[in-house]
């Protein structure tokens, strides 16, 4: 028996307002003002030339699995208009729109010519070919001449997403040679520019900052309905900017230490050498003393604050550092972030000059008003890996702590001086690769001074104080207990009500049983394991008969089996993707039946540009809506650096999973800014390990309020490119995967457990993630203490023929051999395979008993009763 929990009526619910005021502040408190020459703001009422294919082309979210869904956006046209300002260019503005619907008509025609009524490949066709428009609408002398404005604002619009990296090229990360002439003609044309960009990421400003008229740039992002309602705020002064960078702008794109190698850009998509080691993001900048055009932690506000330490003391293994902020502006109220960063004592092992430590955003000041901020750091936080020891370590020397609003002005408050080298973790090796990598090495003299130290503070640490962590690195052993008299099987009701526990009820299911449990919900379909299937039975509905149970449907979601539902009781999980909100099909309908009726493809961001007449079938039955609430992308919310404003994300979405029947959030998101160039950039957090563990910490203590749903955070780990993705193997040292790309994961999983974790599709140092027991047992379990599901990322085990490169799929038995419980979407082959590979001794039936535990562990944590 299916059941909806979907909204019967179109109208707004009052969850769905609530969570639209908590996007609308996030994007208030995330977008940067990069630069503003005393102009802004602007009163409401003056005359304005708005010009760009982000005018009224607004673009609210990026592609793939963090796609949104909106009931309706607001451009940043209509938002100057709502905000009281004058647009006076509606002639350009027109034409352009006509433009675009032509342009964009044909690319989705196209895609539909192509595909025909296999809509899926339609999906994998717009992921790796998106849609970029091939000419900017030139700005002519009559369209300025017409506008009667001195003021002109141009937007600059760029989108990418899951399955295709940006391209160094004029267009995407370099500015157009259409948009260049249009800036001149701005620049010649009017008295002041404004540009906006409302990008996914980070681009070259160099040209824009070059023009004599500009005087204000303003990062927007992707902000999801309320884009157009924000850019107008800031420019009017309601709203005074509070953003900073989570990432840095370099000067130039050569800037970069992967610039030349990463992904397609020297042809190799095979093999990625992660050569800059631990020095990613502003690390690489401070190491190698590289003038960044915006730095990280940078942001300009209406405002000016004073920082200054008034308290520098230890307890225990913590230093605590009070930071007074002090509005000394005289009109404008605002917000400051106060940032902490730590200059660790040259040692053995490779350090940055710097490592962000923490930060606190103050509450909005008044002029004059002053605000104190405690800022807490753990000194084992400050540790560095050391792999010839295996082991996280404190080195003995000064750990110079310094103060201020970004990563370029910053001074020392305080030292903290160990006596002796700290071990304050003992690990074992992992993830030994037979490359030969040649990492990037920083000469010793080219350390930025950070300051002497004369004068401060001075904490003395003995190193005998601090602890040192060790780990038990045996394998979990199941232990079912006595199954009862009579020959009833068990079923997940006794799970429930404590008759047995889950590791019992695995150990009751027969081969065939445990094998389905373990791969999605593939068993209700057929079809050739393509990729492209893969993806279409990953986003299809069963249609298997359960009787009278209970099964609850959510369209746009993907689901485990129901296979064995009758028999034994245990219910699906439904899985929602959503990097910036649950990814759900907005509408849907039910046949007569109560059957779905309605694609739930339909959930898959533009899909309806181009299948629109497939996907809306008419069903006869009932007509069902769900808006869950669009939030700003990932890279807007860290530039928030609020931790609370986070923690009522989360909480908003899991409310809205509740509600909606899902079981589990595929988020957060929480991989590194590695490159400009990857594609989901929009979808993470920041190029700082310790500012997307923070993130992810505060979004996962929001989510883990509702009752019925799980968060996954994911993709673990280094998925850091998308150009193929599913077979690119990332060459990394064991210091950089610890202290950069796992210690995210790291600090969200010892902080807040989440249930669930999702393995990335590449390989990390020749063994697919899905694969790597190393990191998947030996790591996250046994060091981390993760007691949660692993689940793969979709399509892990599936090789696409038509897709020809040196790495192969992911094993299917080495899946659960790695601790990779559940195999997603799934095929007929992953049962087949998982099936003979015990039969054959390659599995054994306590491995499979142990993933069937998690499983069955995970939906009786949330089981919601009918």
């Amino acid at each position: 028996m299916k059941r909806y929990l979907a909204n019967r009526t179109a109208e707004v619910t009052d969850m769905e307002h609530k969570g639209a005021c908590v996007a609308l502040e996030m994007l208030r408190e995330g977008v940067v003002l990069l630069e503003n020459k005393g102009f802004l703001p602007m009163a409401p009422g003056k005359r304005l030339a708005l010009y760009g294919y982000g005018a009224r082309n607004t673009v609210y979210g990026g592609l793939g699995a963090a796609s949104i869904h909106i009931r309706r956006g607001v451009s940043v046209e209509e938002g100057l208009e709502r905000e009281g300002f004058t647009v006076t260019t509606k002639a350009y503005l027109d034409r352009y729109q006509a433009l675009m619907q032509a342009e964009e008509a044909a690319y989705y025609r196209g895609i539909r010519e192509r595909c025909g009524e296999k809509i899926i490949e339609g999906v994998l066709i717009m992921y790796s070919e998106p849609f970029v428009p091939s000419a900017q609408l030139e700005i002519t002398e009559k369209d300025i001449r017409s506008s009667n404005a001195d003021t002109a604002v141009y937007v600059i619009s760029r989108c990418s997403g899951e399955g295709a990296d940006r391209k160094p090229v004029p267009g995407d990360y370099e500015l157009s040679e259409d948009e260049l002439a249009n800036l001149k003609r701005l620049e010649a044309g009017y008295e002041n520019l404004i540009v906006v960009l409302n990008t996914c990421g980070v681009i070259d400003t160099k040209r824009i900052r070059g023009l004599n008229n500009m005087k204000a740039l303003l990062f927007v992002g992707l902000g999801a309905a309320e884009t157009g309602t924000v850019v107008a705020e800031v420019l009017s002064g309601k709203v005074c900017p509070s953003g900073r960078l989570a990432s840095t702008w370099a000067e130039n794109y050569l800037d970069y230490p992967s610039a030349d190698t990463y992904a397609a850009v020297n042809g190799n998509l095979d093999d990625e050498e992660y050569r800059e080691g631990i020095y990613v993001g502003y690390r690489w900048f401070d190491a190698f003393q590289i003038k960044p055009a915006y730095c990280f932690g940078y942001g300009l506000s209406y405002t000016e604050f004073d920082m200054k330490p008034v308290g520098f003391e230890r307890h225990g293994d913590e230093v605590r550092v009070a930071i007074e902020v002090c509005n000394r502006g005289e009109i404008h109220a605002g917000k400051a972030v106060a940032q902490l960063y730590v200059a660790q004592p040259a040692g053995n092992v490779r350090k940055a000059v710097k490592v962000l430590a923490g930060y606190a955003k103050t509450e909005l000041l008044a002029p004059g008003a002053k605000e104190t901020v405690v800022i807490t750091v753990s000194l084992r936080d400050l540790a560095s890996y050391d792999s010839a020891r295996s082991a996280w370590v404190l080195e003995p020397g000064d750990y110079l702590f310094c103060a201020g609003g970004d990563a370029e002005h910053i001074a020392p408050v305080g030292i903290v001086r160990l006596d002796a080298l700290a071990v304050t973790e003992q690990c074992t090796a992992v993830c030994k690769d037979d490359w030969k990598l040649e990492e990037f090495a920083p000469k010793a003299a080219e350390a930025k001074n950070l300051g002497d130290g004369r004068s401060l503070p001075v904490l003395r640490v003995s190193a005998s104080e601090i602890e040192t962590r060790t780990h038990d690195y045996s394998g979990e052993v199941m232990k079912p207990s006595p199954k009862p008299g009579g020959s009833d099987a068990i079923t997940f009701r006794d799970v429930l009500s404590g008759r047995h526990a889950a590791e019992d009820l695995a150990c009751d299911m027969s081969l065939d049983e445990l094998a389905h449990l373990l791969v999605g919900n593939v068993p209700e379909k057929a079809g050739e394991a393509t990729r492209a299937s893969v993806f279409a039975a990953g986003t299809s509905v069963s249609r298997a008969d359960t009787g009278d149970a209970v099964e609850y449907v959510v369209p746009g979601t993907t689901e485990t089996t129901v296979s064995l539902l009758r028999s034994r009781g245990i219910p699906k999980l439904n899985i929602a993707d959503g990097g910036s909100g649950l990814r759900l099909a907005p509408e849907f309908q039910t046949d007569a039946e109560g059957n779905l009726a309605t694609s739930p493809l339909f959930s898959i961001g533009n899909v309806d540009k181009f299948a629109g007449d497939i996907l809306r079938r008419e069903g006869g039955g009932e007509h069902f809506w769900q808006y869950p609430t669009a939030f700003p992308m990932a890279m807007v919310m860290a530039q928030t650096w609020n931790r609370e404003l986070l923690r009522q994300c989360g909480e908003v979405i899991g409310r809205e999973a509740d509600a909606f029947g899902t079981d589990v959030w595929m988020a957060p998101s929480m991989n590194i800014h590695r490159s400009p160039l990857c594609g989901r950039n929009y979808e993470y957090y920041s190029e700082d390990p310790f500012i997307t563990g923070s993130c992810a910490i505060a979004a996962l203590e929001g989510f883990q309020q509702c009752r019925y749903s799980a968060p996954c955070v994911k993709h673990f780990a280094c998925n850091s490119q998308e150009d193929n993705r599913g077979a690119t193997n990332a060459h990394v040292s064991e210091q950089a995967l610890r202290e950069i790309y796992m210690r995210g994961f790291e600090m969200a999983v010892r902080a807040r457990k989440p249930r669930c974790l999702m393995t990335s599709l590449n390989l990390v140092n020749g063994i697919h993630m899905a694969n790597q027991r190393d990191l998947l047992t030996t790591v996250i379990r046994q060091e981390w203490g993760f007691d949660g599901l692993v689940m793969c990322d979709w399509g892990t085990t599936v090789s696409d023929p038509r897709e020809r490169h040196k790495y192969g799929c992911s094993s299917i038995p080495g899946c659960i051999r790695a601790g990779n419980d559940l195999i997603m979407p799934g095929t007929r082959n992953d049962i087949d395979g998982l099936i003979r590979s015990v039969e054959e001794g390659e599995l054994t039936m306590e491995e499979l008993r142990l993933s069937a535990t998690r499983m069955l562990r995970l939906m009786a944590s949330q089981y919601r009763e009918e």
